[in-house]
Formats: C-alpha cells, structure tokens, sequence
C-alpha cells in the first residue's frame, strides 16, 4: 500500500469513526443536547423568590378573541410571549384564549409583572404577581 493509499483510505474512514465513536445512528450526526434550566411557574399571586439563572413562567387564560398583555416592572424583561394550544383527541380545542409569559431577570432586585386581560368592551381584569431575585 501506497503513502497515497493510505491517506486516502484515512480520509475515508475517519469521518465514520467519528460516528461510531459519539454513538451515533449510521448516517446521522449526534444530537445536540440542550441547556437544562429551572422554570419556577407560579400557582397564585403571593410574592416568591428565584436566582438570577431561573426564569419565571405565568399564564393567564380568557375568553376567546381576548387581548392578553403583560407588564414587567423591576429587573427582569419579557423573554417570549407563547400562545398556547390545549389538543384534545388530536383536536385543537376552542373558546379559551390562554398565553405563557416567560420572564427572565436581568439584575437583583423586586420584580412587579401585571397581566392584563382585555375582551371587547369589558373592563380589564389585571392579574399581579411579584417576586424577589436574590
């Protein structure tokens, strides 16, 4: 066997090496894995307290067609508004409005977020809670 032989046929089988070795499925590339972190949701409006690396979760739920909106004040932002869908037997259901606030600290401090809930020419109905980064 030929320098160039050899070099070539550990071109080849390098990358399939690599495969078997990160165990691998024949053919596909490892999974990537993601970052576990902690999600505190809150079950009631009473005041708690998270780490700077946690991040908060708060749904609120309306009527169908209802404008859900949320405020943060204190050292914390709004990391993503989710509209959540309920599937039942393979089926969306209907009639609730629900919406997953997720929010993230920026620095230590109090934390005020107030959800406001808004369907046609109702008065709004506004949820508070708070909580305390340590």
């Amino acid at each position: 066997m030929s320098l160039f032989q050899f070099v070539a046929a550990l071109a080849v089988a390098a990358p399939t090496l690599a495969f078997v070795a990160n165990d691998a499925d024949e053919g596909k590339a490892p999974e990537a894995r993601a970052a576990r972190r902690v999600v505190v949701v809150s079950q009631d409006a009473k005041p708690f307290t998270v780490e700077p690396r946690q991040i908060v979760r708060l749904t609120a739920k309306s009527v169908a067609g209802s404008k859900i909106v949320a405020q943060v004040d204190g050292p914390a932002k709004v990391a993503a508004e989710n509209s959540v869908l309920t599937v039942k037997d393979g089926h969306v259901l209907i009639g609730m409005e629900r919406v997953e606030f997720v929010i993230k600290p920026t620095g230590k401090g109090t934390v005020t977020v107030k959800i406001t809930t808004t369907f046609l020419n109702n008065p709004p109905t506004v949820k508070t809670y708070e909580f305390e980064v340590k």
